[in-house]
Formats: structure tokens, sequence, C-alpha cells
């Protein structure tokens, strides 16, 4: 039976335990935004497990960040990819990591950690994702009901969570399509689809072809290149990646936006590197 929630299934303390690593970035000064199950599960509702803690900060604080977090907290810095998120190797022999330009942080003592302590930290620079998490109108703050500590540690709002992980999946950073890692962000979006408040009416397309009026709202919210990848998800429309990848160009292109329309396509990989 499906359950649905209008609050975090994630008790105050909690969560408070959960964002000590975004703290330690925060009471450095630098600007972060908490990404993936943590952003689902404490402000949009999703009532998931949570994996690794993954922050999103600017381009230029990645590396100072993660200092700022193993100079506080029992982490270390990894230099190899962790494995679940190499891509197949079905897909690629070489099974790239999809996150290249961020620093994986991992807990010095599994066996010593509290309930809810991470034991693997991702920052991440915010240009992969496509997101300005320095501006606040992209962001919310759970500050009440949490500590005031946590003041400055953001989170995404529905909206551009979905515009960043639509424009993730369909322009991917990496040139090409990691299926892994594509799979995971078309499972958040769907995970907000179903789960989020704001979209808990259903039907989702009503008699008359339309929208029900909260989804038709957010999709207009939308960034315009992104709005065809939500109707076509709402709808139950099965169109395939190349499809969405192509269909989005053409509204950047009718919007005048060339060089995003224009530069070389992604590639999707469909069998082993030579």
């Amino acid at each position: 039976m499906l359950h649905l929630y209008d609050s975090s299934i994630y008790c105050a303390e909690a969560q408070d335990t959960r964002l000590r690593p975004a703290r330690a970035v925060t009471d450095a000064n630098i600007p972060c935004l908490v990404w993936a199950e943590d952003a689902l599960a404490f402000v949009h509702c999703v009532p998931t497990v949570l994996f690794a803690f993954q922050l999103i900060v600017p381009d230029e604080h990645v590396q100072a960040a993660a200092t700022a977090i193993t100079s506080h907290l029992p982490y270390q810095q990894m230099t190899d990819p962790h494995p679940h998120w190499l891509d197949y190797k079905h897909m690629d022999a070489a099974e790239p990591s999809c996150f290249p330009s961020s620093v994986l942080l991992q807990h010095t003592s599994p066996a010593d950690r509290v309930e809810y302590d991470p034991e693997d930290i991702y920052v991440h620079p915010q240009s992969y994702f496509s997101f300005d998490v320095r501006d606040p109108s992209l962001s919310v703050s759970l500050v009440p009901p949490l500590p005031p500590r946590n003041a400055s540690i953001r989170f995404p709002t529905l909206v551009a969570f979905m515009d960043s992980l639509i424009a993730t999946q369909l322009d991917p950073p990496l040139g090409f399509r990691h299926l892994k890692f594509s799979q995971r962000l078309k499972v958040y979006f769907g995970y907000l689809m179903l789960y989020s408040p704001v979209l808990h009416a259903m039907p989702r397309e009503l008699f008359n072809g339309e929208l029900e009026p909260g989804h038709a709202k957010v999709m207009d919210s939308l960034k315009a290149e992104n709005r065809h990848f939500f109707y076509t998800f709402a709808r139950v429309i099965t169109k395939g990646w190349d499809d969405e990848v192509q269909e989005r160009r053409t509204t950047l292109e009718k919007m005048g936006r060339f060089a995003e329309a224009r530069k070389p396509l992604p590639v999707f990989r469909r069998g082993p590197s030579k």
C-alpha cells in the first residue's frame, strides 16, 4: 500500500545529526545545498532510505568544502571512485564514474558512527547539476523547525530540483549518457512526482486532456526547455532518451539560445568501449 506524507518521516533530531557535514561547510562561510535522498526526504516528503550524503557547492569551493568537513569530522578524502557510481560494464567496459569532478569522503571509523551519521559524503561542483547555490530563489531553509545552527544550509525547491534533474539527464555534463547515473536521476524525479505534497492530486491528466491544476502549475514554473519532459512523464507517455534530448534542443533553438541548442549532442553508449 502506498503511503503519502505531508512532512518528513525523519524527526528534527535525526535531520540535525545528518546535517553535521553541511554545518561544517557553512561554518567555513561556503554556501552549500543538500542534494539527493536527504533533500528528497527532509523537504519533499519522500520516505526514502538515506544513502551517501551529497552536497553541492560553488565550483571554486569544492576542495575547501571537503577540507572543512575533514578538519572537523572523522572523514577522509578518497582517491578512487566509489563502485556504486561506476557505469554498468555492459555499457562501457571502462566503467567510468559519474562524478569525476566531485570529492568523495568516507568515515574513518564506520563501526563507531552514530545513527544518521553518513558513511559516505560527496561534495559536488554546482555546474555539474546546472544549479546556482547562491540564488536564494532556488532553495529553502529548514529553520525552523531545525535549530538555528542550520540556518545557512539550503535545500532545493521542487521546481529547482526538477529543473536540475531534467537538465542533468538531457544535457549530461560528461558529454555522454552515464546510464546508471541517468537511471538514478530519473528515480529521484519519479519520487518527486509521486510524493511531493504539491503533486498528490490524482488523476494527473483530466478528462479534457489537460493536466490537473497542481501539476500544470508546477510544469509552467519549470524552465521552458524542461517542460516537455515533465509533461510526458506526468501523462505516462513513453519517449526514448534520444527523443527527449532532441525535443529539449528544439525548444532551446526556438528560444534563440543557439549556443546551447547547437552544441554537440550527448552520446548514448550502447555497448562496451573498445
